[in-house]
């Protein structure tokens, strides 16, 4: 388990109110975690993790977030295992470490067989939809030439 969180801090409500009730305000918060291989038990890890991440948040830029919240809720690598079909509860495919990023990752065309290409989370560029977007646009580069291209390049 982390001890230094990387946190992603979206607040949806301050676009659209309507995700969150009148007079209360919404934020969505993304901290990368071990997949299960870790063998961590997210049944008992949960809470605690839930309130190390509230004080980091409180710590970090909302003060007295806790004494604020009405709801939450917490999705863990067991979810991204059991309701999405993920191996080892990945959110992100591989595990998001140095040599796992980036140039790192896995390349997007074969190296052993002729016209089998790779788009996704776990190829380069890498996750999250920019980086998901951009990996379908590179294998079309290298299926077509340029973008738009009509026509297939030879091997």
């Amino acid at each position: 388990m982390p001890d230094d969180l990387s946190i992603y801090l979206h607040r949806p409500s301050a676009t659209d109110a309507s995700y969150a009730p009148a007079g209360h305000d919404s934020f969505y918060a993304l901290v990368p975690v071990p997949n299960l291989q870790a063998n961590i038990s997210w049944s008992a890890a949960q809470a605690s993790f839930g309130q190390l991440l509230a004080q980091e948040l409180e710590r970090r830029i909302l003060p007295g977030l806790r004494e604020h919240i009405v709801d939450e809720f917490c999705i863990t690598p067991q979810y991204f295992k059991d309701e999405l079909l993920s191996p080892q509860g990945s959110g992100f495919s591989i595990t998001p470490n140095l040599m796992q990023s980036a140039g790192f990752r896995y390349p997007n065309r074969s190296p052993m067989l002729k016209n089998l290409y790779f788009a996704g989370a776990g190829t380069h560029p890498g996750a999250g939809v920019p980086g998901v977007v951009t990996s379908a646009k590179v294998v079309e580069r290298l299926m077509f030439g340029s973008v738009n291209s009509p026509r297939l390049e030879a091997a």
